[in-house]
């Protein structure tokens, strides 16, 4: 990268010997450069590997790699600092001249080239990469400053945690599981980065509204509560927007918050929301939480899928099933290791004449199409694929591993 504490370097690229000898000599007659020259563009390409120029002069046509060839390697590598790139061409390769500057070239010079018209142009590309490698250190500072602020804004969110665990026991940890696990489920349904990012922190801060409501209550699981506490423990979320929504960076994560107790059905809370109508990260959180609490009122040697199985059962119509899916596929390929041993997770375009499934095959919106022990056929196939056009199956499909066509 190119500073003001060293003279600027220019590779000069030219297999006519006089040629090159005359930019040379154009260019070093005030000393203002450090200059190196290669005869050929493969030798030009070292070169500027080692001599990392910030300009690069050099011939169109040369044998070997010729001069357009040589900019879109210099281009393509930003290991190379992106210098300027500017082409010696005949005046008569009008052609030639196009081709360059629509190649990645910034400039064409016409040979031969004239003192008084090429030097300023030279010391005016230079000015230019100055400054744009001025704007790109200032970018990659400003980057470094937000990735400072952003780490001390999480540090920040998990003081407040660590705080909120005094009154209600756990909040922490489960602030830190839920945050991994929505993270994995967002970024399997592909939402945007920023959305991510406060799904994330909603996750940390997600009992943060139980601070409003009274100790013996903000304290039980949802199994656990008197039919007379429900209208008081679902006042967290509100509390949870209202203590949020005073911090800038928090307003959307508030908004996260305010639904993380809406049901699909609409018999949630607070707003009565349905389907769609909540907020998708609220119901990656509203499973998440959902399935902690069923997790502790059933034995823990039950597997996390046949967990999931039962809870949308017993409570259907309260969670999202795609995300039920995710959150099953989470658990089973991180924690039910050894449940996936003598499996395999396969997408649906991977399904073949042959598997066996291992798991129910469940489309996004709670339908089963297979149920587990399936053996599918090419026929079944197809029927799955076309299904998974307009109903999507968005988590991996499980077979038994080994399975296939040959298999009796």
């Amino acid at each position: 990268m190119m500073n003001q504490a060293r003279r600027a370097r220019i590779l000069i690229v030219e297999d006519d010997p006089t040629a090159r000898m005359l930019v040379k000599r154009i260019l070093g007659t005030k000393g203002l450069y450090d200059l190196d020259v290669a005869s050929d563009g493969e030798t030009g390409l070292q070169k500027a590997r080692e001599f990392h120029p910030d300009l690069i002069i050099s011939d169109y046509m040369m044998p070997g790699m010729d001069g357009m060839e040589l900019c879109r390697a210099i281009k393509a590598d930003d290991a190379f600092g992106n210098p300027i790139f500017m082409i010696l061409t005949a005046m008569n390769e009008s052609d030639r001249k196009t081709q360059g500057l629509e190649g990645g070239a910034d400039e064409y010079i016409s040979k031969p080239p004239i003192a008084d018209d090429f030097v300023p142009k030279v010391n005016a590309f230079l000015r230019i990469k100055r400054l744009q490698d001025q704007l790109r250190a200032d970018k990659k500072e400003l980057e470094l400053l937000n990735a400072r602020l952003e780490q001390s804004f999480l540090d920040l969110v998990r003081l407040v945690t660590r705080l909120i665990d005094i009154r209600v026991p756990g909040a922490h940890e489960k602030g830190n599981r839920s945050a991994k696990v929505s993270v994995w489920i967002a970024q399997k349904l592909l939402l945007a980065d920023d959305v991510i990012r406060d799904l994330e922190l909603a996750a940390h801060l997600r009992e943060v509204g139980k601070i409003g409501i009274p100790e013996q209550v903000s304290r039980k699981h949802t199994f656990e509560l008197e039919p007379e506490e429900w209208p008081v423990f679902a006042r967290h979320p509100v509390f949870a927007e209202m203590t949020t929504m005073e911090v800038e960076r928090l307003r959307n994560v508030g908004l996260i918050l305010r639904h993380q107790l809406e049901n699909v059905d609409g018999t949630g809370y607070p707003d009565h929301l349905v389907g769609d109508e909540i907020p998708l990260p609220s119901r990656i959180l509203r499973c998440i939480a959902g399935y902690e609490d069923f997790r502790k009122s059933i034995p823990q040697s039950t597997s996390h899928r046949d967990a999931i199985s039962t809870l949308q059962v017993e409570h259907h119509g309260v969670f999202d099933p795609a995300i039920l899916q995710l959150l099953a596929e989470y658990l089973t390929t991180t924690e039910d290791t050894a449940w996936l041993a003598d499996k395999i997770a396969v997408s649906v375009v991977e399904l073949a004449d042959g598997m066996k499934l291992a798991a129910d095959l469940i489309t996004s919106s709670g339908v089963k199409l297979l149920p587990t022990g399936a053996k599918l056929t090419s026929r079944m196939v197809e029927h799955i694929q076309n299904h998974h056009a307009n109903d999507p199956i968005i988590a991996s499909v499980i077979v038994w591993r080994g399975s296939s066509s040959e298999m009796s």
